[in-house]
């Protein structure tokens, strides 16, 4: 299974702060689109210049306290962000994540910027598949949903 057919499910849409967005205002739209990293990238350049994500405003904020949400994405991003195009496998991107420390990616298709996928998104369209599978051999060996406890 490729990683366009789980945006495809999820969805692709892609939410961005510029870098002299204040943390505070990153910090705002995660909570409001319910996601835990955001891209940081130039409106009129269209190019990545890094992540923010809830680890780095965590860092941030036991290192500067509270008052560090008004300072700027730019100084605390990860700038070094990993990438994949929408036709790697689940087992490449889970690869890929552990490999750079990274629970977010951004996916491309054809050059041009598709979605972005986490981890999360990752495992619950796995566990779809795994359950999907499941279901007939549970209805198989337990009729009606009857389960009895072992020892009896």
């Amino acid at each position: 299974m490729d990683i366009e057919s789980v945006l495809r499910a999820k969805g692709t849409a892609v939410y961005s702060v510029k870098p002299d967005s204040t943390i505070s205002e990153a910090v705002k739209l995660m909570h409001e689109k319910r996601i835990g990293a955001v891209l940081v990238m130039e409106d009129d350049v269209g190019k990545i210049r890094g992540i923010l994500s809830e680890r780095d405003i965590i860092r941030v904020v036991a290192e500067h306290t509270c008052t560090a949400l008004q300072g700027v994405v730019g100084d605390v991003m990860t700038r070094e962000v990993a990438a994949c195009t929408a036709d790697c496998t689940i087992d490449t991107v889970f690869s890929g994540m552990v490999k750079f420390n990274a629970r977010h990616l951004p996916v491309y298709k054809d050059d041009q910027l598709f979605g972005l996928i986490s981890a999360r998104d990752v495992m619950q369209y796995r566990i779809k598949q795994l359950e999907s599978g499941e279901q007939p051999r549970f209805h198989h060996w337990f009729p009606n949903g009857k389960v009895f406890p072992l020892g009896e």
